[in-house]
């Protein structure tokens, strides 16, 4: 993600490491190294270390500015500009799916490697944000085809905060409940308890409904080879057991325990 400043920020970290003119600041070029080792030590995620890079990008602008000559400037702007273009396909969506396989093929081993430690078919960001529309189509069918009084009574529920983001963006056009999750911030918005007794069920398994709903059906899936979560399920429940929506007030509680005092 920092590539195309690379000579900017390894210029301040130069600069600071080793310029006895710049030693009162030291300690900023070595807390950077610092969060990067600990990082790398506890093998955690690569765009973890983004703070700590706009701490040496601003290192780096200073120390551009006082230590390199007009030419110097003018030769860095064209280095920048030259590392930037092979990698503008992997932050803006310029190139259609097949083509973006076939062009991050070559840097697979640093581009396609996701969290799972795994080589795929494109980078994680794109695969994270393919299918979000596939799936919201398939949630608005399944609300649409339900009646008013059978509307009235249903929540939504998926399982992260990327189909719960998804169905939300897309669906409020069609006045769709927002959806519950209990992932990441969407925890925070979840109801403490529900009144409702259907449900929209998004995850990649059946999970607890088989035990929550004496009915539930298989409404669609969706297929998209490029999707990270492809076969991802929407489910349509009804007639909740007894236990239901006390199984759902105490989940929510113990889950917000963690943020609410």
């Amino acid at each position: 993600m920092n590539l195309p400043g690379l000579l900017v920020w390894i210029t301040g970290l130069v600069v600071f490491l080793f310029f006895k003119e710049e030693r009162n600041f030291k300690v900023l070029a070595i807390t950077f190294l610092f969060v990067l080792a600990i990082l790398l030590l506890t093998h955690g995620k690569s765009y973890y270390t983004l703070g700590a890079y706009t701490l040496m990008l601003a290192l780096g602008g200073y120390a551009v500015e006082k230590y390199y000559s007009r030419f110097m400037k003018i030769a860095g702007l064209a280095f920048i500009v030259i590392l930037a273009l092979p990698v503008i396909p992997f932050s803006l969506p310029i190139m259609d799916f097949p083509a973006m396989e076939k062009y991050s093929a070559p840097m697979a081993e640093f581009t396609n490697r996701w969290e799972d430690g795994k080589k795929h078919r494109l980078p994680q960001d794109y695969a994270d944000m393919t299918g979000w529309k596939e799936l919201s189509d398939i949630v608005i069918l399944v609300y649409d085809s339900l009646t008013p009084a059978e509307k009235k009574e249903c929540n939504i529920y998926a399982e992260n905060y990327g189909q719960a983001g998804a169905i939300y963006y897309y669906g409020e056009k069609y006045n769709l409940p927002r959806p519950i999750s209990f992932s990441d911030n969407f925890l925070l918005w979840a109801p403490d308890s529900i009144n409702k007794s259907n449900l929209i069920y998004v995850n990649d398994e059946v999970g607890d409904i088989k035990f929550l709903f004496k009915k539930y059906e298989l409404k669609g899936t969706v297929n998209d080879p490029y999707f990270r979560e492809n076969g991802l399920m929407v489910f349509y429940c009804t007639e909740p057991s007894d236990d239901f929506k006390n199984f759902y007030s105490k989940k929510v509680k113990e889950l917000k325990k963690v943020y609410i005092r």
